[in-house]
């Protein structure tokens, strides 16, 4: 038991090393370790959550600073939690789009060059604003219902575990277009049981919230869906790039639909105590 508490812990930090920017000290590196660090990318999509909110209570406690300052400073440090890396597979993902469809040589040969297109630029803009205004708007909605932040950092929690379940569940449905031989022993390291493990666990923390916060399982299904064909078109399957860009897609996502929900009132429901 102790011998297994600590390869999971090992492999935890090594996620966190992959995956962020976080100093975690310097960490015994093995293969075995490196394939099963997927299985960790929605505890550290937990760990950003609690980073960032509590980010968020320190910068919105200040008066001299507006929500749309305040969004933008936690906006910047949630960029720098994961070194942009996600974002990186967006700006691939969108080059490769535009320069060729369902050419997988072609679309692998533009993911791999170091420069930025068009494309990429736009969509990295485009990304980044959307997640900034819907930030504004989170904002200004706690300032405005104070006693909601605790069910508002839960949602917060929800949205960036499901982002990162996301990529977890596009590699059990699609085949893997990755030629990196560690990415795609990583690939089968990711098992159903991992999948319905995170998936109950989300879905417990939206039901407390109200159980009316379960519906953004549908825009994180119709993200999935969408995904899996862009990708089988595309590549004719997923790849570490296509996976950075699914995270990013649900964070905007399922923010936005956060964000509806609570303006909508359904999630306006006191959570239990």
């Amino acid at each position: 038991m102790k011998r297994w508490a600590t390869e999971a812990w090992q492999t935890w930090r090594l996620s966190l090393q992959f995956f962020s920017r976080l100093p975690v000290g310097q960490v015994a590196y093995c293969p075995e370790r490196q394939v099963r660090i997927l299985r960790f990318l929605p505890a550290v999509g937990a760990l950003f959550a609690l980073l960032t909110a509590a980010l968020t209570v320190l910068v919105t406690s200040l008066d001299f600073i507006s929500p749309f300052e305040s969004a933008f400073i936690v906006l910047v440090f949630w960029v720098w939690l994961s070194g942009a890396l996600h974002l990186d597979g967006l700006a691939d993902s969108a080059d490769a789009a535009l320069g060729t469809y369902r050419n997988p040589e072609r679309a692998l040969q533009i993911m791999h060059d170091s420069r930025i297109g068009s494309a990429a630029a736009v969509a990295l803009v485009l990304l980044l604003l959307g997640k900034w205004l819907l930030l504004v708007g989170s904002f200004t909605w706690l300032a405005a219902s104070p006693t909601l932040w605790l069910q508002g950092g839960a949602i917060w929690l929800a949205i960036l575990m499901m982002a990162r379940l996301l990529p977890l569940a596009l590699i059990r449905s699609t085949p893997c277009a990755s030629t990196t031989p560690a990415h795609q022993a990583m690939f089968t390291q990711v098992g159903f049981p991992i999948l319905i493990g995170h998936l109950v666990l989300i879905s417990a923390l939206l039901v407390w919230v109200s159980p009316w916060a379960l519906l953004l399982w549908l825009p994180w299904m119709g993200l999935l869906l969408w995904q899996r064909r862009f990708a089988l078109r595309l590549l004719g399957g997923v790849n570490g790039d296509l996976l950075g860009l699914s995270i990013e897609t649900a964070e905007l996502c399922l923010l936005l639909c956060a964000l509806w929900l609570v303006r909508s009132g359904a999630l306006q429901t006191t959570a239990v105590q």
